[in-house]
């Protein structure tokens, strides 16, 4: 007997995409990312949906656009990765509404009477 996926996980896949998804678009907006990578991972992803070469191809039906929707998916954790750690980390602490905790201030004072 085959087992089946629970349905939680399907939805946790989504949730995991389009979190992933909404991390990467606010990474595109940050100017600590660099710019090559904000060139390459949109372009490589392009060129893979356009290009006629497919790992599956699109004539097969669902697994043609299955193919592609991962290779998306890995591109966005591939670009993720590969930015700066301390800039993902800040982007998420931003988007669950926490302030960074390490961001630390150097400064003086002085009392006035």
């Amino acid at each position: 007997m085959a087992s089946r996926r629970p349905s939680w996980l399907r939805y946790r896949v989504l949730r995991s995409a389009w979190k992933d998804a909404r991390l990467v678009w606010r990474l595109f907006q940050d100017a600590r990312v660099p710019l090559w990578m904000k060139v390459v991972f949109p372009l490589a992803g392009t060129i893979y949906l356009l290009s006629p070469l497919d790992f599956l191809p699109d004539v097969i039906p669902f697994l043609g656009e299955v193919d592609d929707v991962m290779v998306l998916l890995l591109l966005m954790r591939l670009f993720i990765s590969l930015s700066p750690e301390d800039v993902v980390e800040d982007v998420l602490g931003r988007m669950s509404g926490k302030q960074a905790s390490k961001q630390v201030v150097e400064g003086s004072y002085r009392i006035v009477d």
